[in-house]
């Protein structure tokens, strides 16, 4: 992998007053301006780095509709849209997972400032949380979340501007487990790996051997045990295009607090043929279901 400055781990700041909370974040990218605005607001370019499904009506007044397979489902509301330099919309949180809990709708800004050398920098504030212990819980998930999807927007842009995504993902719920119970399953002797390991540190360098038999090697992007490990994947051996891929292992209750622990192994591709993608899938999902066993609900 690149050791370019801009393929670097980087933080999502997390700033807290008396009643409310914001997330803050500032990078770099190798893309144009135009190119960060059309990974933000055009629907297709959306696909490629954030959500699974995405549906945009472009424009103040506007919104930018995102979906994980209904997972979650949410409409931004377009507040100001300023092509290539700023953008702002709502995002709704829900505090509960029940269905009579409003929405609150925070606030998400973008802005785009071009660079000399072919450079942009991306800013991004999340604001408009409210605070108190379920909030508080709410907003960690948000800090950790984005940590994650701006990696994502940043790789994309700096290697697969322009390709389609493919994702290999793993979704099971788990019950009777705490989150370092799980954390400690999955990356024990008997966890995902037959050989090797990954460094719980940002930066740091791997080569596995997955237990589904796949041989992996990259370089940490996010480590935050007992939630999240994000990675490059520089190749996945035997699967043509895997060069430079995205891994991401979370353990959280993806429904909002209170709701059960849900494992997700997700390997982002750009370039990949579907069928190997999804056989990656179904090997995956075998390797996670044999070590959390019995506790896998679904």
């Amino acid at each position: 992998m690149s050791n370019s400055p801009h393929d670097l781990p980087f933080d999502v700041l997390a700033e807290h007053s008396d009643d409310k909370q914001q997330l803050r974040v500032s990078f770099d990218v190798a893309a144009s301006p135009a190119d960060v605005w059309a990974a933000l607001t055009d629907a297709e370019k959306l696909m490629s780095w954030f959500p699974l499904q995405s549906k945009v009506e472009p424009g103040p007044g506007g919104q930018i509709w995102l979906s994980w397979d209904g997972h979650f489902d949410g409409a931004l509301r377009i507040l100001e849209w300023e092509p290539e330099r700023r953008l702002r919309t709502t995002w709704p949180v829900v505090e509960t997972a029940t269905e009579d809990s409003p929405s609150v709708e925070t606030d998400l800004e973008w802005t785009i400032e071009a660079n000399s050398g072919g450079t942009t920098t991306v800013r991004m504030v999340h604001s408009g949380f409210p605070t108190g212990e379920t909030w508080d819980e709410l907003f960690e998930s948000h800090r950790r979340g984005w940590t994650y999807e701006l990696q994502s927007l940043r790789h994309y842009l700096g290697h697969h501007k322009g390709c389609a995504r493919r994702i290999a993902r793993v979704r099971r719920q788990v019950e009777d487990l705490q989150a370092r119970d799980i954390w400690d399953r999955l990356f024990s002797s008997d966890g995902l790996f037959e050989s090797g390991a990954v460094p719980m540190e940002r930066g740091g360098s791997y080569r596995v051997v997955l237990r589904s038999g796949h041989h992996l090697e990259g370089r940490v992007l996010i480590a935050d045990p007992p939630t999240d490990l994000g990675a490059t994947v520089s190749s996945i051996d035997g699967i043509e295009g895997t060069t430079s891929s995205l891994l991401r292992v979370s353990v959280e209750s993806w429904a909002g607090p209170g709701t059960p622990l849900e494992v997700h192994l997700w390997l982002a591709t750009w370039g990949v043929e579907l069928d190997d993608v999804l056989a990656v899938q179904e090997s995956w999902t075998h390797m996670v279901d044999s070590i959390l066993e019995p506790s896998v609900v679904t």
